[in-house]
């Protein structure tokens, strides 16, 4: 059946049944699988979802979200249905943070047996483990699927469950859903570099301690003060660390992105791992200027009109929409008017968002804009 995607919406209703009412006899209707995006506050309880969940007779997939994207707009009280049409493979992987799990001492190809090229993924692993688990899709997969997707959950309950399974929803895992279709990714972020390089001199997976053979925090305040001068008086630690990022450049790629995610008393602490020995910038990005990005390169998150894609999924980065206050909604509005047809771009509100790079390794970045353009 070559037939699109078809998006279902709703925040009027707030209830199971209505998707209920909306999804009857879906095996007869053609639908292979369903991906729920589901804001949090949409839910009354998870008492509600998980029979809705164990009930459905196809596989699927998705998860929950501080807010979900449609027709344009944030909504913190909607859900949305993605119905597929052709067939998928959902798999996900349970105890994911667990180095010892499944998920890595398995060896196969997740997509073995398939000619899917485009996978979704969706993450509730603990911060430490999520750059281990996207390095195992490339050992397992290759580079025989593009990758796009984001972190679930809202950041004031990281380890909560919100992966969506036909078991419910479920926390620390991950989830690959693959389809047989087309698919090309956009990167953007719009961080201008404010100091650097530096020289990361002593680092764990996503804790840095030393930079430039200086103890990370003091060091990382007197650049920003250096760079900035009076603008940087008022700040606490707090607002430096939520303001001015950090950036990595991978050799001939674009630079990704590292937000601060907390500090100690010696360590910094990033969403996404930073490698010891890695160049590193400290990064500012005032609103107006992320706007004029955004203004400036919408046209690239899209493909040309010959080639429209049948579904566009946005991963907005909860950071940034932060950083960005009021502006947020003026990006979002800018960025999906530049697509069209914006009922058929979807998206949340993400926590670490994933995409592909020139290589095939599912990279993962924070305070970006990911869309991932799909068509069959």
């Amino acid at each position: 059946m070559n037939k699109s995607p078809q998006v279902l919406f709703d925040r009027e209703a707030r209830s199971m049944a209505y998707f209920e009412k909306q999804l009857q006899d879906v095996e007869e209707r053609g639908i292979k699988s369903i991906t729920f995006l589901i804001a949090s506050e949409y839910l009354q309880n998870q008492d509600t979802i998980d029979p809705f969940l164990k009930n459905m007779t196809v596989p699927v997939s998705g998860g929950v979200f501080g807010e979900v994207i449609y027709d344009g707009q944030y909504f913190t009280d909607g859900m949305i249905a993605v119905l597929w049409f052709h067939e998928t493979r959902v798999s996900t992987f349970l105890d994911a943070s667990n180095l010892s799990s499944v998920l890595y001492q398995q060896q196969d190809s997740i997509l073995e047996g398939t000619d899917h090229k485009t996978s979704l993924v969706f993450s509730n692993t603990k911060m430490r483990a999520a750059e281990a688990a996207l390095d195992t899709l490339y050992y397992r997969n290759g580079q025989s699927s593009q990758y796009a997707g984001t972190g679930t959950g809202i950041l004031s309950d990281l380890d909560g469950s919100s992966i969506v399974t036909n078991d419910g929803l479920v926390a620390d895992a991950v989830q690959i859903t693959s389809f047989p279709y087309k698919q090309k990714n956009h990167v953007g972020h719009g961080w201008a570099v404010l100091s650097g390089p530096h020289l990361v001199t002593e680092s764990e997976q996503n804790r840095v301690k030393t930079l430039d053979y200086q103890a990370i925090k003091p060091y990382y305040e007197s650049l920003i003060k250096n760079s900035v001068g009076d603008e940087a008086n008022d700040l606490t630690f707090q607002q430096m660390i939520e303001i001015y990022p950090i950036g990595i450049q991978p050799y001939d790629e674009d630079m990704i992105v590292r937000a601060i995610q907390s500090s100690d008393d010696e360590d910094m602490h990033f969403f996404g791992d930073i490698p010891e020995f890695s160049s590193v910038y400290i990064l500012s990005g005032k609103q107006e200027n992320l706007l004029n990005y955004v203004r400036n390169k919408a046209d690239s998150f899209k493909t040309i009109a010959s080639e429209k894609p049948d579904l566009s999924i946005v991963f907005s980065c909860s950071g940034r929409r932060a950083h960005m206050a009021e502006k947020s909604d003026e990006e979002l509005a800018i960025l999906t008017n530049s697509m069209g047809n914006s009922r058929q771009i979807i998206g949340v509100r993400s926590i670490g968002e994933i995409a592909s790079n020139s290589t095939g390794l599912a990279c993962f970045h924070s305070m970006s804009l990911v869309v991932a353009n799909l068509w069959i």
